[in-house]
C-alpha cells in the first residue's frame, strides 16, 4: 500500500484514512471483541434439539439455512481447527462426523488460509470477531487506495470503502466467514491489475497473485472464481474514467451500508 501513498504527502496524513477504517472496524465489531458475543447465527439453536430442550425458541430472527452453517459448520470446524493446532497437528479430518470425515477436503474449512492460524493461540469465540474485524478493516483498506490511484479524492475514496466494507452484502454474509474472506481480497487484486496497466509490473503482478491467491485459499470459490476471472478479463487498454470506476466501486453498497447493524449472540455448547 505504500506504493500508492503520493510523495507529497507528510506520514500523518497519510496514516488519517487508516486509522478511520481501523477505528470504524473497531467501533462496528466491538460488541464480538471486548464482549462475551460471537458472530455466529447462535440463535438458531433454540430451533432444533438439543437447544429447543433448554428453553423454546425465542428469536424473532428469520430462519436461514446459510446462516444455519456458522452454527452448524463453520464454528465446529474452527473449534476443530483450535484444537488440532493447539497439539500442533493439522485438522484434515474429523470424528465427530458420521464415521469419520474428511475437512480437508471442503474447501470452507480454510485450514491453509494464513488469518486462520491465529486459531492457534485463539478460541473460536474471540477469533471470529477479530477477524471479521480485520476483514472489514482490510476490504476497507484496499478500496481506498484503489480509488486513491484512480484518482478520487480522499472523501470520495473513503465513501467507496465503507459502501464496499459495510453495505448490505459484507454485513448480512458477515456469519459466513469464508465468503467475507474470500470477497475481501478482491479489491486489492483489481488494485494490483491497476498498478500493472500503468507500468508498475513487479508489484502490480505480486499484490494481483497474493490477492487472488488468498481469496482461494479463504474458501468461497464461488467468489473467488468469479472474482478472479472478473480481475483476469479487465479491459487492459485504458482504464475508465475515475468517477464511473468510483461509481461502480459504490453503486453496490451505498444504498445498503448498516453500520446501525450489530451482530453477535452468545453461543451455547452442548
Amino acid at each position: 500500500m505504500v506504493l500508492l501513498l503520493s510523495a507529497g504527502q507528510k506520514l500523518p496524513n497519510q496514516l488519517v484514512p487508516v486509522v478511520i477504517l481501523a477505528s470504524l472496524s473497531v467501533v462496528f465489531w466491538f460488541p464480538c471483541l471486548g464482549a462475551d458475543k460471537v458472530p455466529v447465527a447462535a440463535q438458531y439453536q433454540s430451533c432444533m434439539q438439543p437447544g429447543q430442550s433448554d428453553q423454546p425458541p425465542t428469536s424473532s430472527r428469520q430462519w436461514d439455512s446459510l446462516l444455519w452453517d456458522s452454527v452448524a459448520q463453520f464454528y465446529p470446524w474452527r473449534l476443530l481447527s483450535h484444537r488440532a493446532l493447539r497439539s500442533n497437528q493439522l485438522p484434515l479430518w474429523s470424528p465427530y462426523q458420521y464415521c469419520g470425515y474428511p475437512v480437508v477436503g471442503n474447501g470452507q474449512s480454510s485450514i491453509f488460509y494464513p488469518p486462520n492460524w491465529l486459531l492457534r493461540f485463539l478460541h473460536p469465540i474471540r477469533f471470529l470477531g477479530i477477524s471479521l474485524a480485520l476483514h472489514f478493516f482490510l476490504a476497507g483498506l484496499m478500496t481506498f487506495y484503489l480509488c486513491r490511484l484512480l484518482r478520487l479524492g480522499i472523501l470520495p475514496s473513503l465513501f467507496a470503502a465503507v459502501a464496499f466494507s459495510y453495505g448490505g452484502f459484507m454485513v448480512t454474509w458477515a456469519e459466513l466467514p469464508s465468503l467475507v474472506n474470500t470477497l475481501t481480497w478482491l479489491p486489492g487484486a483489481l488494485l494490483g491489475i491497476e498498478l500493472v496497466m500503468r507500468g508498475r509490473t513487479r508489484p502490480g503482478m505480486a499484490l494481483t497473485a497474493a490477492c487472488l491467491g488468498l481469496a482461494l485459499l479463504a474458501g468461497h470459490m464461488q467468489i473467488g472464481m468469479a472474482g478472479g476471472s472478473r480481475v483476469w478479463f479487465k479491459p487492459n487498454s485504458v482504464s475508465p474514467p475515475p468517477a464511473a470506476s468510483g461509481a461502480n466501486l459504490a453503486s453496490g453498497g451505498c444504498s445498503n451500508i448498516r453500520l446501525g447493524d450489530r451482530y453477535g449472540s452468545t453461543i451455547t455448547h452442548y
